[in-house]
């Protein structure tokens, strides 16, 4: 169990974008191996349910439910909370101005008129 929840958190963090790893913080490192914790501690909640509470005792159901349901309830959250919580915009960073400017200015303002 650890060696999956260790395989799984360097793949993500060798598959994220490598590049991007150079300039990030310690904070952005910690919160992305616990929401991948996170994840996982989904997948086996599904299958702790199924095979439990529901009574689903065959190898193809404990599959269904951590490979199946699990993995679309851990990678739904995944994606949510790398958004909201680890690859967050730096604050103070100035908004991009989306008019153009230049001498392409008036050659797109020329379209619209």
């Amino acid at each position: 169990m650890l060696g999956h929840a260790a395989g799984q958190d360097v793949s993500g963090l060798e598959g994220a974008a490598p590049h991007g790893w150079l300039l990030r913080s310690s904070r952005e490192y910690s919160l992305f191996f616990l929401f991948n914790g996170v994840g996982l501690g989904i997948a086996l909640t599904c299958l702790a349910v199924s095979h439990y509470l529901l009574g689903f005792r065959s190898a193809l159901a404990d599959d269904v439910a951590a490979n199946v349901v699990g993995l679309v309830l851990g990678t739904a959250v995944h994606f949510w909370s790398y958004r909201r919580f680890v690859f967050v915009e730096p604050t103070g960073v100035p908004e991009r101005d989306d008019e153009p400017t230049g001498v392409l200015a008036g050659v797109a303002g020329s379209a619209h008129e």
